[in-house]
């Protein structure tokens, strides 16, 4: 019987079958031979020596080719004898997931976490998430004043911002420029990374999204958190929360005393955190640390998570 390919043998499998669908595919014992002419760094055992697959094709070893390329492209690595779960239980499919643009029905949201969003903006432009969804907030922007909103500029959004550096941390809301918005401000304190905006539509009441992240912090963090919902609260105002906030909520996990906290402040607010999947997955582990909390979970239709390119999670 045939030995299961290497992890990092199948994603280079994977991305020529992704790119050249047509092409004859190998049988795994074909696979397999040139794995054995291959050190464990995917050299050739003959220095320079290329190897030829079938077909013409070669397989020749690029240190300078990292799962951070491939990823833009939205290929992802998945452990041996495993399929990709790209999309939420709740979902049945890529088109039912993304929503069919602004005529779609409905509020949209998402949020990413980004990992230094000028280092990914131009990909940000060209997505079809930006066409599908009337706020996509981000985390971990990584930005400070010298960056101008100019600099970040998507056609038909305008984006609000409240930077850390340019080493980490710092989020920012793009929202539809068509959408009638107040940057509240003056409800964030100030050690909150946070943008909260009041969201005015015609003929509805107006409701308040905040796109939060909390770095790691002493568990004090939580009582300035809980002023911000404490504010949106005394409004008696619908709020929705997006964020990173660095606590796993998956099931059957012994929860550690910051989580603990802020699902007491989730519960004492009747606030629903809604994800109930890993938001980030690695090859070692899983967690839920990217949260999507509403007031009023019966307005919402639908939440789910998809991992894509851009993002470090989800």
């Amino acid at each position: 019987m045939s030995e299961p390919l290497s992890l990092g043998f199948r994603l280079v499998v994977k991305l020529v079958r992704r790119l050249f669908p047509n092409v004859p595919r190998m049988t795994t014992d074909q696979l397999n031979e040139i794995m054995r002419r291959t050190s464990s760094h995917g050299e050739a055992e003959t220095p320079g020596e290329n190897l030829v697959l079938l077909n013409g094709w070669e397989f020749v070893p690029n240190t300078n080719i990292t799962s951070a390329h491939l990823n833009t492209k939205g290929l992802h690595l998945i452990k041996s004898g495993t399929q990709p779960k790209l999309f939420s239980k709740n979902i049945s499919s890529n088109n039912d997931y993304i929503p069919s643009g602004p005529t779609a029905r409905g509020f949209k949201m998402a949020f990413l976490n980004i990992v230094s969003i000028p280092k990914y903006i131009d990909e940000i432009r060209t997505s079809k998430l930006m066409n599908s969804f009337d706020i996509l907030g981000f985390s971990e922007t990584r930005l400070d004043d010298t960056y101008t909103d100019d600099e970040l500029k998507i056609h038909g959004y305008d984006i609000f911002r409240k930077d850390r550096n340019r080493d980490g941390g710092g989020v920012c809301v793009y929202i539809r420029s068509s959408i009638n918005c107040v940057n509240r401000k003056e409800i964030v304190p100030e050690d909150v990374e946070a943008v909260c905006l009041e969201i005015r539509k015609p003929n509805s009441r107006p409701f308040i999204v905040s796109v939060v992240y909390r770095p790691e912090s002493p568990i004090e963090y939580f009582n300035r958190f809980e002023e911000l919902i404490k504010a949106v609260d005394d409004e008696d105002k619908e709020h929705v929360i997006l964020g990173d906030l660095n606590c796993c909520l998956l099931k059957k996990k012994v929860f550690d005393n910051k989580t603990k906290k802020l699902k007491s402040i989730y519960e004492a607010y009747q606030l629903s955190q809604l994800i109930n999947e890993p938001t980030r997955i690695t090859i070692d582990s899983k967690s839920l640390i990217d949260h999507f909390v509403t007031s009023s979970p019966d307005k919402i239709n639908s939440s789910g998570v998809i991992h894509i390119g851009p993002s470090d999670h989800i």
